[in-house]
């Protein structure tokens, strides 16, 4: 078995050489070809040149800042990576926006041009890209397209990982071309990325905002101002402080006042049950055993009366008019008789000092009553008016409240804006001073070594595929061809024994041999 396969890779083997040997001329040419080629494409492919910069992007205003517009109203937090932020710069350098100003920046013919080491005036691409265009590109396109599009292939835009550098390389004819376009591209990115990371007319927006503002402050604050010269003070807190100062004064006063009153009541109430109490006048001096001329006088009436009550009962009955009457008179005066001492006594009466110091104590406590009812009085009417003040007071100060908060509310407002004016302008400044947060690490570089073609590598893929292509056209050619050469051929696709082979011979050879008269055919068994 071993030995089989042995045999069968020994016979393909010398099969391959043998199809090589008859095909040599084929496969030489195409050899040839290939290489002729490869080395055509070295010498007509114009060479291309690669300018490279790095950009850092660190932390700045653009990713760390917000911009005053979106701070306007109520605010949620937000978290932005950055690969997010890295991706984005990407995006916007690779943006078509930046190859039209480039372009623009540039001129068309500056994209278009060829490199100065071209002198042949013509190459590999002149003569392929009016093909490519008149098939791919049947409408006519203007230069400036084409340049963009020129551009926008050959900018390559790269980020590392976990890497805050992105490389941006440009590829042109010529080193000079490439760095000028690498060198405009990144300009015109800096102009791009602070004004894409910023509101347009938001300065001239704060700025009016905030005179609209300050003049609602002024108004606000007039309207305070006048209120209060209107009441009549200056401070809701002052006005309650001496009021609430001055009703807690009064209604000391108006408790000590009422105290005294209580007091010089009382007082007086004693006063006058003292001098109830005491006579007005006083006996100083009495006299005893002196006749009672008064009693004696009476005396005398009574005998009169006796005496004419005894002449009318003479003269009439007991019952008559005249005789009770007489006799009741009689009666009346012996009463008071009775009663009279039959000595007099003289007594001498002054006026009571201790009374009329009383009374004198009373008409001063009294008089005092009156000053302590009267001051109590007008306490209560300086407490009532304090109070009244106070309520006004509370109700002013609803007023004075409600335009304090408006006059606060516009104040605030006013220097939240003007804040974000000064932002604003702040980022006006940056923008027209170019200041980002992109820093360039490395310049656009000038390499006059060209990065295609590459020479080593083009010669080696032709070599490549001429071996290829010499080794694989007669093989090619061989599986093509339906003919029986060797006696192995046809053992193998027959099954049968090769009883005789006779050698291949030309035409010639045949007619020299057949003219010959020793010719003999030669005949090889098998």
């Amino acid at each position: 078995m071993m030995m089989r396969d042995t045999n069968e890779t020994l016979l393909s083997v010398q099969g391959t050489w043998l199809a090589i040997r008859r095909h040599r001329r084929k496969s030489l040419v195409f050899f040839l070809a290939v290489m002729a080629a490869a080395v055509a494409a070295l010498l007509l492919i114009p060479p291309t040149y690669r300018s490279e910069a790095k950009l850092f992007l660190r932390l700045g205003r653009e990713n760390v800042a917000i911009d005053p517009t979106a701070t306007t109203g109520a605010t949620v937090t937000v978290t932005d990576a950055r690969a997010n932020e890295i991706n984005s710069v990407l995006e916007i350098l690779e943006s078509r926006a930046i190859f039209d100003k480039v372009v623009a920046a540039l001129h068309p013919d500056t994209i278009l041009q060829k490199g100065p080491g071209d002198t042949s005036g013509w190459s590999l691409a002149s003569i392929v890209d009016p093909v490519k265009n008149a098939l791919l590109r049947p409408l006519p396109i203007s230069d400036e397209e084409r340049a963009t599009d020129i551009l926008a292939k050959s900018i390559d835009v790269s980020s590392g990982r976990n890497s805050n550098v992105i490389t941006v390389a440009c590829r042109a004819d010529s080193p000079e071309l490439a760095q000028q376009i690498l060198s405009k591209l990144l300009e015109v990115f800096g102009q791009e990325h602070v004004r894409v990371n910023r509101t347009d007319g938001s300065h001239e927006f704060f700025l009016k905002q905030a005179d609209v503002l300050h003049a609602q402050w002024e108004q606000a604050a007039a309207a305070l101002r006048d209120a209060k010269n209107r009441m009549g003070f200056a401070l809701v807190d002052g006005r309650r402080s001496f009021l609430q100062e001055q009703s807690g004064t009064l209604e000391n006063q108006l408790l000590r006042t009422d105290v005294a009153l209580a007091a010089s009541r009382a007082k007086a109430e004693r006063l006058t049950e003292s001098i109830n109490a005491l006579p007005q006048r006083l006996v100083t001096a009495e006299e005893s055993g002196l006749p009672n001329m008064a009693r004696d006088y009476m005396r005398q009436q009574l005998y009169s009366l006796e005496i004419r009550e005894q002449e009318l009962l003479a003269r009439s009955t007991p019952d008559h008019p005249e005789v009770v009457a007489i006799r009741q008179q009689v009666e009346d005066v012996r009463k008071i008789l009775e009663e009279q001492s039959p000595n007099r006594v003289t007594t001498t009466e002054d006026r009571n000092d201790n009374r009329e110091a009383l009374e004198l104590s009373l008409l001063t406590e009294q008089a005092a009553l009156g000053s302590l009812e009267a001051e109590r009085e007008l306490l209560r009417q300086q407490v009532s008016l304090v109070d009244d003040h106070l309520r006004e007071v509370n109700q002013q100060e609803v007023e004075i409240a409600e335009l304090q908060r408006q006059v606060d509310l516009v104040a605030a407002s006013y220097r939240t804006c003007a804040e974000k004016r000064e932002q604003t302008r702040i980022d006006e400044a940056l923008e027209v001073h170019g200041i980002s947060n992109v820093s360039l690490v490395q310049p656009p570089s000038r390499i006059s070594k060209p990065v295609s073609p590459r020479k080593a590598l083009v010669l080696f893929l032709g070599l490549c595929v001429a071996l290829s292509g010499g080794v694989g056209i007669p093989l090619l050619l061989e599986s093509l061809d339906n003919s029986l050469r060797t006696p192995e051929e046809v053992e193998q696709q027959l099954q049968l024994p090769v009883l005789m082979s006779m050698p291949h011979s030309s035409r010639r050879s045949l007619l020299i041999s057949r003219t010959s008269p020793h010719h003999d055919s030669p005949i090889h068994n098998s």
